[in-house]
Parts: structure tokens; C-alpha cells; sequence
């Protein structure tokens, strides 16, 4: 599922406007981002991620963030932590290492130097490699982002069926979903998805209550169709 320039340049300028960001980060999206493309990793995706962490920051678990810096470089951190993403063609260490390139050299002229580091570091906690996510998260913004980047196929969110099929053919480019695996439905994808879940670390209540959430829709889910 991708989404189109005006609604994202709507969606993203509202949530720069929200936190007090120039209405820059939308352009970068639309017109460099080599990724926009992509059947699951795009900019969508970011957006998305980008909101959740919007959500997790009107709670009162992160009050403390608001109005901080690190309010900043975390919405700036989830609109560009996939940028230039493969799409399943390089492993996400190359993906993230994309994304934080162009962080540090297009976001520098607009952000001071902790924003942009602290941007790149956040973003280095979404990268997954050889089975695990790479560098645990540490501060509160780095575990919001984490908590988030796991939510697009919660079943709590609308999108969620139109996103499988793109994460299904990236997987497949990868070689993650192997060649002789022919036909995968959105059933059995879910069914592995929620595996895969279950076996990650949430940080920050908000991620728990949401995990807990797509838990129980997947019980009643079951319940209705049995």
C-alpha cells in the first residue's frame, strides 16, 4: 500500500505543524526518497510509525517529553528511518545505514548537531539483522520508536490487511519467504506475523496496551470464525 503525494504531504505537514517541525520533511518524502515505491517499506510506513509515536507522546507516560528536543528528533526519526529502504534488495543494516546517511547530510543545514545525532541514533534501533533487532533501545524516545515500528500489521489498525501483501513480496525479494514456498496467504502470513510478535520485547506501557490489544482481536478474531 502506498499513499499518494497530497495526502502525504497533508498528513506529514499536520504532524510537523503539531510538533513544532518546519513543513520541510514532506518534500524530502515526495521527491528524493528512492523508497516511495516500495510495497511495504514506504512512505506510508514512515508515516505511520511517525503517528504512533505522535499517539505515544499525548500519554501521560511521556509527558516528560513534550515540548523537548527529543520530542523533535523522535517524529523526525520515524519519518525517515526506512528513507531509501531497498525494499527487500539489501539487508537493513544498508537500509538503516541509507537512512541515516541522508539524515546526517540534508538534515544538519536545518538541525543542530545533538538533534541530528540523536535522530541517528534513534533510527539505528529499528534495524533488524540475522534474526534480532541490533541495538536495543536504551532512552525513551529510542523505545517509542521501537514499540512503533512493530505496530503496522496490529490488527487494531485498518491498514493492516492492505500491508501484508507489500511486507509478503519484500520478503520474497529478500529471500526471507523462500522460492519454494509458491503461495502465501494473508491467513497463514498473519498466523507468522503474530509469532514473530510474540517473541519481541515492547518497551513502554503504551506498546505493551497496544500489543495486548492486537492479542486480544486476534482471540475474539478466532472465536468468531470457529
Amino acid at each position: 500500500m502506498c499513499i499518494n503525494d497530497k495526502e502525504l504531504r497533508t498528513r506529514v505537514d499536520r504532524l510537523c505543524a503539531f510538533h513544532s517541525l518546519p513543513p520541510t520533511a514532506s518534500i524530502s518524502l515526495i521527491n528524493i526518497n528512492r523508497g516511495k515505491f516500495n510495497p511495504y517499506h514506504n512512505n506510508f510506513h514512515m508515516l505511520f510509525v511517525a503517528e504512533r509515536c505522535s499517539d505515544a507522546l499525548k500519554s501521560d507516560e511521556f509527558a516528560h517529553l513534550r515540548g523537548t528536543a527529543s520530542e523533535q528528533a523522535l517524529i523526525l526519526a520515524a519519518l525517515f528511518h526506512d528513507f531509501h529502504h531497498s525494499g527487500g534488495l539489501s539487508s537493513d543494516i544498508i537500509n538503516v545505514s541509507r537512512a541515516i546517511a541522508y539524515v546526517s547530510k540534508h538534515l544538519k543545514s536545518m538541525y543542530n548537531s545533538a538533534c541530528v545525532e540523536e535522530i541517528c541514533r534513534n533510527i539505528w534501533t529499528t534495524c533488524y539483522s540475522d534474526g534480532v533487532f541490533v541495538h536495543p533501545p536504551t532512552t525513551d524516545s529510542q523505545k517509542i520508536l521501537r514499540d512503533a515500528d512493530l505496530m503496522q500489521l496490529f490488527r487494531q489498525f485498518e491498514v493492516r490487511d492492505q500491508m501484508i501483501p507489500g511486507l509478503i513480496g519484500e520478503l520474497r525479494v529478500s529471500g526471507t519467504i523462500p522460492k519454494e514456498r509458491l503461495w502465501v496467504t494473508v491467513e497463514e502470513f498473519s498466523a507468522e506475523n503474530d509469532e514473530f510478535l510474540s517473541k519481541q520485547v515492547f518497551y513502554t506501557d503504551w506498546g505493551r496496551a497496544e500489543y495486548d490489544q492486537h492479542c486480544m482481536l486476534g482471540v475474539r478474531n478466532a472465536q468468531t470464525s470457529s
